[in-house]
């Protein structure tokens, strides 16, 4: 077969399009410990490099720099509400253990992560593994945490159960997906006394 120069080029941009792809996608894992991570709500730190939880309304934030920002967990069909620079991103559904990337087309600039743990789940514990940003970027300084603290002990209300639920008959699986813990009474209060929440 000949090849032309034409057919040359195209070859030769196939063959890098693999490494594109996975140098676009290049991160860096940041320690679960890393004391630049706030932590909000009922957590487990007896193991600092894997900080445990299970109770709804669990928020971990931090600053960054870059464009891009994820995390690695382990927590069976679990649901978050990813906000960034105070607005929703997305929301992810973590059924397998590993890495999870939120966004990767941010700009260049500063940015705040709040990684929100809406759903109500008494079987599964979530294992924090670390945040991802892109390679070589590191954490800044994060936001002073709230003086105040305020707990609040209750039932599926303060858990927002099913509470996004379109309708009144759910499956246990969409009572996963359209439980909302910061759509409820605590989160407003909490937030309207500028505090810091443990829901349980």
């Amino acid at each position: 077969m000949n090849l032309n120069p034409i057919n040359l080029h195209i070859i030769a941009i196939t063959a890098l399009i693999p490494l594109i792809i996975q140098l676009s996608f290049s991160t860096t894992l940041i320690a679960p410990s890393d004391p630049k991570i706030n932590y909000y709500g009922r957590v487990d730190f007896s193991s600092p490099a894997a900080p445990k939880y299970g109770w709804s309304g669990v928020i971990i934030e931090a600053a960054f720099t870059g464009s891009t920002i994820g995390m690695k967990v382990e927590h069976p069909n679990a649901y978050y509400d990813i906000e960034i620079d105070g607005k929703l991103d997305t929301v992810i559904n973590t059924r397998t253990a590993g890495e999870y990337i939120f966004d990767n087309k941010l700009s260049n600039s500063s940015h705040l992560v709040r990684i929100k743990l809406r759903s109500e789940d008494h079987y599964t514990i979530g294992t924090f593994e670390g945040l991802l940003l892109a390679d070589g970027q590191n954490l800044s300084e994060p936001p002073a945490k709230p003086s105040r603290k305020i707990e609040f002990i209750g039932d599926s209300y303060t858990a927002g159960y099913g509470i996004e639920s379109p309708g009144r008959q759910c499956s246990q699986d969409e009572l996963r997906k359209y439980t909302n813990a910061f759509r409820t009474f605590t989160a407003h209060v909490t937030e309207a006394f500028h505090a810091q929440n443990i829901v349980l």
